[in-house]
């Protein structure tokens, strides 16, 4: 027989597995986008270089400037209306992932008996909130669905990468900028990356 705490908390415990379920998908759709940025499509290194980029947010911002910059296959400008929701969409996967997936993914969470789940900051112990998960979930499935459609649009675009700012390829904060920007072998080490970018410098 189960705990009883198992049942008196199995709506919340649902909800906490069915928030992240639905937000694994959206960050499979940003791995999509950034395949379609980047032109990856079919590519052996796709997904490696997807998994380079690690943080749902760095993805996300990617794919924001690509669409800042994307233009029609003729070399025409893609419609104001279009890059104002992609902006809006990207825009609002950014906010979510850092007011809603971050503080779930890092807080200590409290199921409560009606679904509830209570968060608190392993930073910050006062800093405590209730949150009920059914509308996150609903706007995480929304905003993948959205999110696929500009997928699906830019694979018909064209995208200079020189034109992106360089700082979405630096997947991880606590790395040199050199490992993950552009003229830097990815296949080579941090360290390895650092000192390459030294004697460059040395050279100059």
């Amino acid at each position: 027989m189960g705990n009883d705490n198992d049942t008196k908390f199995a709506k919340a415990h649902q909800f906490i597995g069915e928030y992240f379920s639905a937000f694994s998908s959206l960050e499979r759709e940003l791995g999509e986008a950034v395949k379609a940025v980047l032109d990856l499509d079919g590519h052996d290194a796709a997904d490696i270089v997807v998994a380079a980029l690690r943080y749902p947010s760095t993805k996300a911002r990617l794919v924001k400037d690509a669409v800042a910059v994307a233009k029609n296959a003729d070399g025409t400008e893609t419609s104001k209306e279009w890059k104002e929701k992609a902006k809006e969409t990207l825009g609002e996967i950014l906010t979510h992932n850092d007011e809603t997936r971050v503080p779930l993914a890092h807080s200590h969470l409290e199921p409560r008996e009606d679904g509830s789940i209570k968060l608190t900051s392993p930073k910050r112990p006062t800093d405590q909130k209730t949150w009920y998960l059914q509308g996150k979930i609903e706007d995480v499935r929304r905003l993948t669905k959205e999110l696929r459609a500009i997928t699906d649009n830019l694979t018909t675009l064209t995208i200079s990468i020189p034109e992106l700012p360089s700082y979405w390829l630096t997947a991880d904060p606590y790395q040199h900028r050199a490992y993950m920007g552009l003229g830097f072998d990815q296949t080579k080490t941090p360290l390895a990356a650092r000192e390459e970018a030294a004697k460059k410098r040395a050279d100059r």
